[in-house]
């Protein structure tokens, strides 16, 4: 492997954790509520399932992904890439999900490529709440490579929009739970979060 090759990953990784006032229960139906989960996972709309329900390992949900140039002169709209997330885990305490393309709707390769990611979730109880940890792992999507293979410049900085959309929709999780998130209409993503990435969680 030559040095170049060792400096280009071949996938990145999100990690990010925050701390709920709450009972592992209840941030636990948030995280697999299709309602609940349309107002904290940012982007998010059209969210239905699990087939079957109650979640379990081999659980579907189906949702929609705000594009990210689906912003047009402040106006938010229903507009986006259709997602299929699959539970590859579900304990208590931990869950996990995959993602792929509704291959009914319409995609491009890049969507291909986002949904290619799994999600793990661990929860873990104490005294002041509930702990949620989140980690993302996902392959490197090639708009972030050159075509000698090499990452381009900026890439530091893309992972960083990233961690803080991560942390933002996790800020969302926890007002869920903890009853100060008003309900948001489906399909809008709040003027609040414009500056952060949709993403697949």
């Amino acid at each position: 492997m030559g040095e170049d090759d060792a400096r280009t990953p071949a996938d990145y990784q999100l990690d990010a954790s925050v701390l709920v006032k709450g009972p592992r229960d209840d941030v636990f139906a948030a995280l697999v509520t299709p309602d609940l989960i349309a107002r904290w996972m940012i982007g998010a709309f059209d969210v239905s399932g699990p087939v079957p329900d109650p979640p379990v390992v081999g659980s579907r949900y189906r949702l929609g992904l705000l594009d990210r140039g689906a912003r047009s002169s402040g106006l938010f709209k229903h507009d986006g890439v259709r997602f299929v997330a699959v539970m590859a885990e579900c304990a208590p305490d931990r869950l996990a999900r995959t993602f792929e393309v509704d291959e009914s709707t319409t995609f491009g390769p890049s969507d291909r490529e986002d949904a290619a990611r799994v999600v793990l979730y661990e929860l873990q109880s104490g005294r002041r709440g509930t702990t949620v940890r989140c980690q993302v792992q996902s392959p490197l999507p090639s708009a972030w490579q050159r075509k000698d293979g090499r990452l381009k410049v900026g890439f530091g900085l893309i992972i960083d929009k990233h961690n803080q959309s991560l942390e933002r929709s996790l800020g969302h999780l926890r007002s869920v739970v903890e009853g100060s998130r008003r309900r948001q209409a489906k399909g809008i993503w709040g003027f609040r979060d414009a500056s952060y990435l949709p993403q697949l969680l």
